[in-house]
């Protein structure tokens, strides 16, 4: 998912950095990806000054497939570099609403699945 993302923001347009920790991972970026990558995790205050964290008007968007990363991350980016368009990919529905209270941007990645299926599923006329 973070590769894609990655891929349709930079083409489109967006400054784009991305963090992992395996440096084999950026192969999925392809090798015409016109962003940034850099080694390491997001939880790292260092690799996020690297990835730019503490320019003006950076955002941060955390698609890790674990919850607790990706909601470490984004507490991290808030409250060392004041971020504050911060998104967070969850797995667990139950979690949401604490990602929400918490003032980040919800990616609720079952939810959307379920509802993208539920609409092609009324778009087809045919039941499950």
């Amino acid at each position: 998912m973070g590769a894609y993302l990655s891929r349709v923001l930079a083409d489109g347009g967006h400054d784009v950095c991305v963090i992992d920790d395996d440096p084999d991972a950026f192969d999925r970026l392809g090798s015409d990806f016109n962003g940034r990558i850099v080694i390491g995790t997001g939880i790292d205050e260092d690799v996020l000054a690297d990835a730019g964290a503490g320019e003006p008007g950076a955002a941060l968007v955390a698609v890790t497939s674990n919850d607790a990363t990706n909601y470490m991350v984004g507490e991290v980016a808030r409250h060392l570099y004041g971020i504050k368009r911060i998104g967070v990919r969850i797995n667990d529905p139950e979690l949401e609403a604490l990602v929400v209270d918490s003032g980040f941007h919800a990616v609720n990645t079952p939810a959307l699945v379920a509802t993208h299926i539920g609409k092609l599923l009324d778009q087809t006329g045919k039941g499950a």
